[in-house]
């Protein structure tokens, strides 16, 4: 991630492979570096406010970067494997530093079989309809294993914290036939709500907003 200013000065990069996890570069860019490169199907970074940015990253070096230990997305983890990654920006320095990440329970299974979780970007919807139940902004993110993660955006999840060393974030919904997403989903934000997924191979798939009996967002497949 490089930052420029309007005036072409260079203000701040950052990599999403370093540190002691990360194999290093042998100068030809064959087998070097850590992966995990941030394309997104060609979509944009995303932001919701001053200081703060989202993206997803792709495939790692198919090994255990965080030690297969759950840990908290507010703490650093040198190689962003498959991962969203909520990024702050410091107002004085300009300079970027990790904020917040997730990582999917499934991230070594998916590097292995090639099924990057950046293929898509990182949507993030009109908080003032998308929210609800201690939830006030979400994050949602699809990749090549056909699966659509919606996040709180505010808490993205982490490395597997949930029950079992499960995801902890909002909802996952697979898409039909495990059909990879390569673009940005789509959300509207009114009567009701909507998110809007194409996967490969399939019609676009039409989900409503709605909200668990404890108020939680919730989407449900309507066409």
């Amino acid at each position: 991630m490089v930052g420029v200013s309007t005036a072409g000065q260079l203000e701040a990069t950052y990599a999403t492979s370093g540190g002691a996890n990360a194999p290093l570069e042998d100068g030809a860019f064959n087998g070097g570096g850590g992966g995990s490169a941030v394309w997104m199907g060609g979509s944009a970074i995303a932001s919701d406010q001053s200081g703060r940015i989202f993206f997803a990253t792709g495939n790692g070096q198919i090994k255990e970067d965080n030690q297969n230990t759950p840990a908290s997305g507010r703490v650093l983890l040198d190689t962003l494997s498959g991962a969203v990654v909520n990024m702050g920006i410091n107002a004085s320095t300009r300079k970027p530093f990790q904020q917040d990440y997730f990582e999917t329970y499934q991230y070594l299974a998916m590097d292995q079989g090639d099924r990057d979780l950046g293929a898509s970007s990182v949507q993030l919807p009109d908080p003032t309809v998308f929210s609800e139940g201690g939830i006030s902004r979400i994050a949602i993110a699809c990749g090549k294993n056909g699966i659509a993660y919606i996040m709180n955006a505010d808490n993205l999840g982490g490395y597997k914290p949930g029950p079992g060393g499960s995801d902890a974030i909002v909802q996952t919904i697979t898409m039909p036939g495990g059909g990879s997403v390569f673009a940005n989903t789509g959300t509207y934000p009114l009567e009701g709500g909507y998110l809007y997924i194409t996967p490969v191979g399939y019609p676009t798939q039409v989900y409503s907003l709605g909200f668990t009996s404890a108020g939680v967002p919730a989407f449900t497949f309507v066409g």
